[in-house]
């Protein structure tokens, strides 16, 4: 379905517009719609077609405002990251998860966060490539959030693990890619961080 609209922005919304028109170049960016507007744009790689949205509805919800004790996340926060058609990345999603968290805990609320670590000097567009994150960047983006940073756990650490590779080659992946699957299964898992965050503000009683 297309609707015709005597506005650009009934198809296009303005604060995307930059995403889909190349301002350095005359040309434009595949695009999807949704209900008759443009909602994300896309892009053939690897054999598979990638979908990169606008907004994803209600896709962080985690619930009702003070309603929770704890929230946890395991390794997943680097597929919070993406990067536009432009090659520049975007912590939109990151972000939005973050603040959705600190909106669904109690004061007093802790967030715990497992995710793959990357070295704090790795440019960020590399990092989320390899499946991973420096350690200084998610800390930030949790006190943006408004998180107070209760402190890191070394127990889920790998010294071995330079954070160089690709998180995939290691166990319990072991992708054939890496061409030594003998040599990452020897160094065991790859390195993760482990960090607490809390909602300031006393416990309700």
């Amino acid at each position: 379905m297309l609707l015709v609209h005597a506005r650009r922005t009934g198809v296009v919304p303005e604060q995307h517009r930059s995403r889909i028109f190349n301002v350095r170049t005359p040309h434009s960016v595949n695009t999807f719609l949704v209900d008759g507007r443009v909602a994300g744009t896309w892009r053939y790689a690897d054999g598979e077609v990638r979908l990169e949205p606008f907004e994803l509805e209600n896709y962080l919800h985690l619930g009702a405002p003070d309603s929770a004790d704890m929230v946890v996340t395991f390794r997943n926060m680097h597929d919070l990251m993406v990067q536009n058609v432009h090659g520049e990345e975007s912590d939109h999603f990151l972000m939005a998860f973050l603040r959705n968290a600190y909106q669904v805990l109690k004061p007093g609320g802790i967030l715990g966060i497992v995710s793959h670590r990357a070295n704090p000097d790795m440019p960020l567009w590399k990092c989320f490539h390899l499946a991973r994150l420096p350690q200084p960047f998610l800390i930030h983006a949790a006190e943006e959030a408004g998180f107070k940073f209760g402190g890191a756990s070394e127990i889920n650490a790998n010294p071995k693990d330079t954070r160089a590779k690709p998180v995939f080659w290691f166990p319990p992946a072991l992708s054939k890619a890496s061409g030594d699957q003998a040599h990452y299964k020897a160094l065991g898992e790859a390195d993760n961080m482990t960090l607490r965050f809390i909602k300031p503000g006393a416990p309700a009683r």
